[in-house]
């Protein structure tokens, strides 16, 4: 009687309760989208940040220019103005160790796809340093987004009481507020699900990415400075 040898089941339930099977390669990415997404990023931050110059307002009778959004500030509208670029300035700083965190991974761990998205765990007993390099990175970038949190919704209530109590510009003004706004709390959302999943998820992709094994470049290059070490 033969006997037939099935493949083990490969576990990707946390990658489908996430995002579901979204492409069948993930490794199809070019230079070219990675720029893209990075500067459609650096706009959202920007956008998101600085509500009450984006966010269209009523200036006797029109909607106000970028240009009278900074002339003839009352009080308010002063400390509106600087929470917002104080707000920019704190999410620049968590952009930047999501970007530091995602070239430590891309240096060091590559998606395989023919092992399970959870195969991160395998290659962290092999190679303790990277599991060092990816906890303190989640770690800084969980702490940088619930900072981002924190200050982001201050400059949302400050951002609101300029513009709909002082120069409201009828439903554009609802729905730019609403977008701009839902833009930064979803990028401190992911922040803070990657930084606690157990899978190591990328958070600079248009699609989803999950590092599940070692880079073989990774491997050559240590290699060769562990011979190095010896031979002196």
């Amino acid at each position: 009687m033969s006997t037939f040898h099935t493949a083990p089941t490969i576990n990707n339930q946390e990658w489908n309760e996430l995002y579901g099977i979204k492409k069948k390669d993930l490794n199809a990415r070019d230079l070219w989208w990675s720029c893209v997404d990075m500067a459609l990023e650096v706009s959202r931050i920007i956008v998101s940040s600085l509500l009450v110059i984006f966010v269209p307002q009523n200036c006797e009778g029109g909607t106000c220019s970028i240009k009278e959004n900074f002339e003839e500030l009352t009080d308010i509208n002063k400390t509106a103005v600087g929470f917002n670029f104080i707000t920019l300035g704190v999410l620049s700083i968590m952009y930047f160790i999501i970007y530091k965190r995602e070239k430590f991974l891309i240096y060091r761990m590559d998606e395989n796809p023919s092992v399970a998205k959870t195969h991160c765990q395998t290659v962290f007993q092999s190679n303790p340093e990277i599991e060092l390099g990816v906890v303190w990175y989640n770690k800084l970038m969980f702490r940088s987004a619930i900072c981002s949190i924190l200050i982001y919704s201050i400059n949302m209530i400050i951002s609101a009481i300029v513009i709909f109590r002082d120069y409201y510009d009828g439903y554009q003004s609802v729905i730019q507020y609403l977008v701009n706004s839902g833009l930064c709390v979803y990028l401190m959302y992911k922040c803070i699900t990657h930084s606690k999943s157990s899978l190591v998820l990328s958070n600079t992709s248009f699609v989803p990415i999950t590092y599940n094994d070692v880079d073989p470049a990774y491997l050559e290059k240590r290699k060769k400075t562990d011979e190095n070490a010896i031979t002196l």
